[in-house]
């Protein structure tokens, strides 16, 4: 049986309790209606907190899985519709794997391609939404942050933001 067919046969109440069965068993789902009912900023905030808790776990040293933060992000853009949203979610991992940096001292090529990545696609959000003057700040701080950080992560990050905020005026 096709799920519309099956959808079709049902009476509002019947659909309704089906909705509330998935939100509770499946939680990508509750945070889909959460997202969608205005709770974005608490959404939002979740992921920002797994996204720190891989970089700056409570309890030990952080190691930072790119392929966890890489699922996180993912995921996110499966339940948000907001571009701004996730533009703030990626400059937020930007700006953990930086302060990583700073504290740790330097890491790999490999790390850093993955945080340029993810300004990369920000800035690419940030032109999209015309959301320049939101992340602006943010952005440039960044950019102030990893002058001296090796593997040529300053020069991408900076020639990222220079393209994209330069004529933004």
């Amino acid at each position: 049986m096709k799920l519309k067919d099956h959808l079709s046969g049902k009476t509002n109440k019947e659909l309704i309790q089906e909705i509330l069965m998935f939100s509770k068993k499946i939680p990508s789902v509750q945070e889909y209606y959460s997202n969608r009912l205005g709770k974005s900023e608490d959404v939002l905030a979740k992921f920002k907190k797994a996204i720190k808790e891989e970089y700056f776990p409570s309890r030990g040293d952080g190691f930072p899985q790119a392929s966890e933060i890489r699922k996180l992000i993912s995921d996110f853009k499966k339940i948000s519709n907001s571009n701004r949203d996730l533009a703030d979610l990626l400059i937020f991992r930007v700006e953990q794997g930086v302060d990583f940096t700073n504290e740790y001292g330097d890491i790999d090529e490999q790390f850093y391609s993955s945080i340029e990545s993810s300004f990369d696609a920000a800035t690419k959000l940030i032109k999209k939404g015309n959301l320049y003057s939101e992340f602006q700040e943010r952005c440039l701080k960044i950019v102030e942050e990893t002058d001296g950080i090796g593997w040529g992560f300053h020069d991408c990050l900076a020639d990222l933001y220079y393209e994209t905020f330069q004529n933004s005026k």
